[in-house]
């Protein structure tokens, strides 16, 4: 049997961009029109699925307050996935972006890099500036909301599709231990 990776995802980006939002609607279908700012960083645990592999990730909710922004590069190491969430009706989303992405892989050079312009329920045409972006970088991108749900369970179909290419399970180190049969012996000693 092929032992389960666990994969350290983290969100980040600007406060109010939606990274709750996003996580919460995924994990547990619902949107809080209402949720306070995170202070420094939550955690969740959580099982994706790709064919028949499961896939768990430890996702790292990340505080966008300038004040938390210190601390991030404590979060962000040993990253596997980052996700960059932004708000798509920010006029400096391209700026806002391109930092985040700096101050990840910064932290961690190999993390795999996501990028999720939020909100579409708000804008009547999605920009295209920070996409092309990463179209350049070869960074996946997409539109999503969090309050209407559009393209949030394909997001994460998609992070644990590319968790399980880019690491394929590995063998368990696990060492099984079988009972020994004793045989009677007639003979002493």
């Amino acid at each position: 049997m092929d032992r389960q990776n666990v994969f350290k995802v983290v969100f980040c980006g600007n406060t109010q961009a939606g990274k709750t939002s996003i996580i919460s609607r995924y994990c547990s279908g619902r949107f809080d029109q209402l949720i306070l700012p995170t202070i420094a960083a939550d955690f969740i645990s959580h099982t994706l699925y790709s064919g028949e592999r499961e896939v768990k990730i430890h996702i790292w909710d990340t505080a966008g307050q300038e004040v938390y922004q210190a601390l991030s590069a404590l979060y962000f190491r040993q990253t596997v996935l980052a996700v960059i969430v932004y708000d798509l009706t920010s006029a400096t989303a391209l700026s806002e972006v391109q930092s985040w992405t700096g101050r990840m892989l910064e932290a961690e050079k190999n993390a795999i890099i996501y990028v999720l312009g939020n909100k579409t329920d708000l804008v009547s045409q999605e920009p295209t500036e920070v996409l092309e972006w990463c179209t350049q970088k070869g960074y996946t991108h997409f539109f999503c909301s969090a309050k209407t749900g559009h393209n949030i369970n394909e997001v994460f179909k998609s992070i644990a599709e590319k968790l399980s290419t880019t690491f394929p399970p590995q063998p368990s180190n696990a060492v099984i231990l079988e009972p020994i049969s004793q045989q009677k012996s007639s003979n002493c000693c």
